[in-house]
């Protein structure tokens, strides 16, 4: 092991086993993904001063006992439901990057940061802990954005900003994770600076920015 580097906290992936059922860290991360990203979404959904007293739930959301019964029953509209989905969806992200890491893939450049680490099954060398990079990132940074424009500026009043805001928001910071990701020399898109999830990112910048667009011209309009 380099001299200085963190060990990587060797974790068991199975979470716990009842009998012959292996319950898996990477599972109950998904799991938490949408508990919480469910919970969010009500929230949004019942808070009507983020939609200037006319949510498309309607109030009586607080009372429901299932959200998505709500959605069916209310219809609401497509960019409204898709902009709640994505103020949550950062949960899904965070928890699954954090379960990345407990599983050891996905790890990152070679590196010699004080907090560095030797993955296994990476060869000797210390590396970036990038799926914490990207938990953050994605994950925590992304959903506080969200939020700020939701709770801040009550973009949820403008159908499909706050989708506009995810897709460009995720892009940016994965294009940033991608600069400490392992590099992967074979890919056809890995070409100089450019990485295949640089490339696949690029497009989502211009989807959200016409997203934004769209949805502050209807509402001029």
């Amino acid at each position: 092991m380099p001299l200085f580097a963190i060990p990587f906290p060797a974790m068991n992936p199975v979470a716990f086993a009842l009998g012959p059922v292996e319950v898996h860290w990477y599972g109950l991360a998904y799991m938490c993904g949408l508990l919480f990203g469910w919970l969010y979404a009500r929230s949004l959904l019942s808070n009507q001063l983020l939609w200037d007293g006319k949510s498309p739930a309607g109030p009586e959301i607080a009372d429901d006992l299932l959200l998505w019964t709500t959605l069916g029953a209310k219809k609401i509209p497509m960019m409204s439901l898709a902009d709640v989905c994505c103020a949550a969806a950062p949960f899904g992200l965070f928890f699954g990057r954090l379960a990345n890491f407990v599983n050891g893939e996905l790890w990152g450049r070679a590196s010699d940061v004080p907090w560095a680490m030797v993955f296994p099954g990476a060869g000797p060398d210390s590396r970036h802990p990038s799926q914490l990079y990207e938990a953050a990132l994605e994950g925590l940074a992304l959903f506080l954005i969200i939020r700020y424009f939701t709770h801040v500026h009550k973009v949820l009043r403008l159908p499909g900003y706050a989708s506009g805001i995810f897709f460009a928001g995720y892009a940016l910071a994965r294009i940033t994770a991608e600069n400490f990701r392992m590099y992967d020399p074979e890919h056809a898109f890995s070409t100089g600076i450019l990485t295949p999830g640089i490339v696949y990112s690029v497009p989502m910048i211009a989807i959200g920015i016409y997203v934004i667009w769209r949805a502050k011209r209807r509402a001029a309009a």
